[in-house]
């Protein structure tokens, strides 16, 4: 079919990511992903992690002679290293061959509105007024008129997050292009233009789990731990018993509150279970019911009912259920012959139901089906049940291949998480881009056993680091040092360390507030002076106080004399200094702050609140993450993720709940703590609090913990 060459430009791509760049044993820098994953060619190459044998993947869902447009290799790389594998493209294949692809960023109405104005000659204020006021003002007509006409239409280019193209010949021969502020060309056309100029597309993306993953295994490597992340046992026992805990803060795609609790109730056994609860959660599969179905047929609660026997085989592995894309083409092909253009028939058939959007679409699309599978003698009632899954797959799902190449990824963070949690937290936080502050990072990895120390001018590097069996706090999470300020730091005391804070001040030369959240946080603990002392040295030293005449000597000594300080800073002052600077904690958690004034507000913690199943409880926590859904009966339906000195908890909060809520500011905006009241409920061995009553605490803060 002609794709060898395509392979091997991605192999050699990928080659240079495992090898060229250095990046030693045992991690993971690369990672093929999508339909990509279902060629046993790529896995051979060491494109993809994922063996399709193994997993059950069938190659049509990638690739098969009647498909008319170009299969796809997406391509995971440590963000780090992806401008350096882009680069190397560049370099590998000639700069004239090689482009960026770009998306058309299109006019919506607030965008359309505003350059209509401008346009029109209206100023920023004038047009920010107006904004606020609405444009239904009858001086505005002209301009809501004309704004509709450009609604939609191309606003301006920016770069596709990963696609690139490679082309034989220069590439201004293919496509138009376009210079770059840095690195590669761009192309004028998105990614259905390329590919209708007859291009291929290569999608070349940075993963930040990836790099935790990497990251990690850099640092065993360092105490001679080497560990082999692409050859784990898939049934490891302690990582299962991580993965049956719901406790997946930080690893890759499993640690929201709804995979959390998918978890639990699935009990994996298996990394082919983690690559069903991938699936699962996605919309296509999760938006009729068949999420509950599927666990309860997997708990062993109840059996599939008998179909049709080649539909029963396709989905023996899923209990009946439809949960991969392949499914639906599995399926459908099934219903129309079952042999090799059977197959082709059900890509078809799969291609035409993602791209519904209609009614109208949607109806034809069924009939079609349901007269095929008539036509082959199938059942009617059992039909329309085929259907009734198929047709949710119009809404975001996964292939059976991406859900195993992700659940591959996440397996490894898992596994890591639970035998090397020291390498895995410091990892994870120095590459997090997730749902969850770093803060819960932080409590997660103490509540393991993790110990932190704050940031030290001379030991502490931009980011969290391993010392000694703890954590190391990086200099990049100082308040107001940016990464030039951090970049004066490490190079003043590459020539030596710091003899002390007037030294620091006179080689770093920083200004005075980001030198004061220095000290405030502890850099400069290690002299051994308070940190009152630290504050009247750094005042001194930028002569914000006033200065007793000195005969004969300079008015700043080596060392400025600084009178004797009896007294601290209470505990409380410095650790709502070091929050207040860092965004974390590496004390004790806020709520343990809060917890004396609670009594008689509470009756509970997260640590019991699995023995109060069936019971009602008064729990107190700050808010972490929250997310709201509509209801059916136009309400609104709140999952709240909480955490208290012992753990996160999971908050629902139903409609009716709503009363309370409206005592909150903003609808639920602070970080807390809040009272909750409510009833605790177990399904499927996963505990979650349904919420009657959620009011702010009410208390003066502690002096230590201001409310965030």
């Amino acid at each position: 079919m002609g794709f060898s060459e395509y392979f091997l430009v991605v192999w050699d791509i990928v080659q240079y990511a495992r090898t060229g760049l250095h990046q030693g044993p045992g991690g993971m820098p690369v990672a093929g992903r999508g339909s990509g994953a279902s060629s046993l060619v790529a896995y051979l190459l060491g494109i993809t992690n994922v063996c399709p044998l193994a997993f059950g993947i069938p190659f049509e869902r990638f690739l098969h002679e009647r498909r008319e447009d170009f299969p796809d290799l997406d391509v995971d790389f440590c963000w780090r290293i992806r401008d350096d594998v882009i680069a190397y493209a560049s370099r590998r294949w000639g700069a004239d061959h090689v482009a960026m692809v770009c998306t058309h960023n299109t006019f919506q109405p607030a965008s359309a509105m505003r350059e209509t104005a401008k346009a029109m000659g209206l100023s920023d204020e004038q047009i920010t007024r107006l904004a606020e006021e609405g444009f239904d003002h009858e001086k505005t007509e002209s301009i809501v008129r004309l704004s509709r006409q450009i609604l939609h239409l191309p606003h301006n280019l920016s770069v596709h997050p990963g696609g690139i193209v490679i082309t034989p010949r220069p590439i201004d021969h293919h496509v138009p292009i376009q210079p770059a502020p840095k690195g590669v060309r761009i192309t004028h056309y998105d990614k259905d233009g390329v590919e209708a100029a007859g291009l291929v597309k290569l999608d070349l993306l940075g993963n930040r789990n990836l790099s935790t993953v990497r990251q990690a295994c850099e640092l065993l490597a360092r105490r001679g731990k080497a560990v082999d992340v692409e050859a784990l046992p898939p049934a490891d026992p302690a990582t299962l018993a991580t993965l049956r805990a719901g406790e997946t803060v930080g690893c890759n795609q499993l640690e929201s509150p709804a995979m959390r609790h998918l978890l639990k109730m699935l009990a994996p056994s298996h990394t082919r279970d983690v690559m069903k609860a991938l699936a699962l959660i996605r919309p296509g599969a999760a938006s009729i019911g068949m999420k509950e179905v599927f666990v309860r047929r997997h708990r062993g609660l109840e059996r599939p009912p008998p179909g049709h026997p080649a539909v029963d085989a396709i989905l023996a592995d899923t209990y009946g259920v439809m949960l991969y894309e392949d499914d639906v083409m599995l399926v459908a092909a099934a219903m129309v012959g079952g042999d090799g253009a059977g197959l082709i028939q059900g890509d078809r058939f799969r291609r035409a139901v993602q791209k519904c959007r209609d009614d109208r679409q949607r109806l034809e699309l069924s009939r079609e089906f349901l007269t095929r599978c008539r036509a082959n003698g199938v059942d009617a009632d059992f039909a329309k049940s085929l259907w009734v899954q198929m047709a949710k797959f119009n809404a975001y799902s996964f292939c059976r291949a991406h859900a195993a190449s992700y659940a591959v990824l996440a397996y490894a963070g898992a596994y890591l998480k639970t035998h090397y949690p020291l390498e895995f937290w410091t990892a994870a936080l120095n590459n997090n881009q997730s749902m969850y502050h770093p803060r819960v990072y932080v409590e997660q990895a103490k509540r393991a056993g993790i110990r932190f120390l704050l940031p030290d001018a001379n030991r502490s590097g931009e980011e969290f680091q391993v010392e000694g069996g703890a954590v190391r706090v990086g200099l990049n999470f100082v308040a107001g040092l940016g990464p030039a300020g951090i970049e004066t730091i490490l190079t003043a005391r590459r020539k030596c360390e710091f003899a002390g804070l007037t030294d620091f001040l006179r080689r770093a030369g920083l200004e005075r507030e980001q030198a004061r959240s220095l000290v405030l946080c502890g850099a400069f603990d290690f002299t051994g002076r308070l940190r009152p002392a630290l504050m009247m040295e750094l005042d001194l030293f930028f002569g914000t106080r006033p200065q007793p005449a000195c005969r004969g000597r300079a008015l700043l000594p080596a060392e400025p004399t600084i009178p004797p300080v009896a007294e601290d800073y209470s505990p409380a002052r410095k650790y709502a200094d070091e929050r207040r600077i860092m965004g974390i904690s590496v004390r004790q958690h806020i709520m343990a702050l809060y917890r004396p004034g609670l009594n008689g507000a509470v009756d509970a913690d997260s640590r019991r609140v699995p023995g109060r199943v069936g019971r009602r409880v008064r729990i107190a926590g700050v808010l972490e993450a929250a997310r709201t859904a509509p209801t059916r009966t136009g309400g609104t339906i709140m999952f709240l993720t909480m955490e208290d000195e012992y753990g996160l908890f999971e908050v629902t909060v139903l409609p009716g709940a709503a009363a309370s809520r409206r005592a909150v500011p903003h609808a639920f905006n602070r970080y807390g703590p809040y009272i909750v009241a409510g009833a605790v409920e177990n399904q499927y061995g996963s505990v979650t609090f349904s919420a009657q009553n959620v009011s702010l605490w009410k208390s003066p803060a502690p002096a230590a913990a201001p409310n965030s």
